[in-house]
């Protein structure tokens, strides 16, 4: 029993300490992981947004130098644009998916884009056609600005939010990085407690067997 006392002491307590540290170290470190690869996807949702707020700014310039000068070679970069915005929203919708405040945001700037697109392609459309007077009167209303505006504030929105979270999963992620620098600590602390643990077993197996292989054998007569 004493033996017995002996081994849960020295062996089997370090030994479950030893492995709930590890536990702990190796959850630090899959989390910090996993922070990595949030913030790489929050900066390419950024990124995706520029890219399509870009594409915006780019359908009304065109627009607005159409109907200046109104030479068709004005409307390529605004057919370009639109032929590219689709497949941007689909990729932010795609990877705000993990994320739902993220992702209603998106639902939200989907439709005010294509409706931005839709109300510029259909004036451009009446400008070719003769119907001059209303688009100006269109245009004079402030409509287009308007519009406009309401398309910005939805790009801010969804920007700020990914940036907030960006900011905040850094200062978790800086704290988790500290918690595992000193969960590396212990857990080499705890090696190297099982270790010394592992050597008072043997030398304790050690005291015990040569005593016990000391007692002669009983011979007969």
């Amino acid at each position: 029993m004493t033996f017995l006392k002996r081994l849960i002491s020295t062996l089997v307590v370090p030994v479950l300490l030893f492995a709930t540290l590890l536990g702990l170290q190796l959850g630090l470190l899959a989390y910090v992981q996993d922070s990595q690869k949030d913030r790489a996807t929050y900066a390419q949702i950024r990124h995706e947004l520029l890219r399509l707020e870009r594409m915006v700014a780019e359908v009304d310039k065109a627009f607005r130098g159409y109907v200046l000068v109104r030479q068709t070679q004005l409307l390529e970069p605004m057919l370009a644009a639109e032929r590219q915005v689709p497949e941007v929203l689909a990729t932010l919708a795609d990877l705000t998916a993990p994320w739902p405040d993220f992702h209603g945001r998106v639902r939200v700037l989907t439709p005010r884009v294509r409706e931005f697109l839709s109300v510029k392609r259909q004036l451009t459309h009446k400008l070719g056609e003769g119907e001059e007077d209303g688009v100006l009167l269109y245009i004079r209303t402030g409509e287009g600005v308007a519009l406009a505006n309401t398309v910005s504030l939805a790009f801010q929105d969804l920007d700020r939010r990914v940036l907030q979270r960006e900011k905040a999963g850094e200062l978790d992620q800086e704290e988790k990085r500290v918690w595992s620098r000193a969960g590396l600590v212990a857990t080499t602390l705890g090696t190297f407690g099982l270790g010394m643990s592992l050597g008072r077993l043997w030398v304790a197996c050690g005291f015990l067997l040569p005593a016990a292989s000391t007692r002669s054998p009983h011979r007969p007569i």
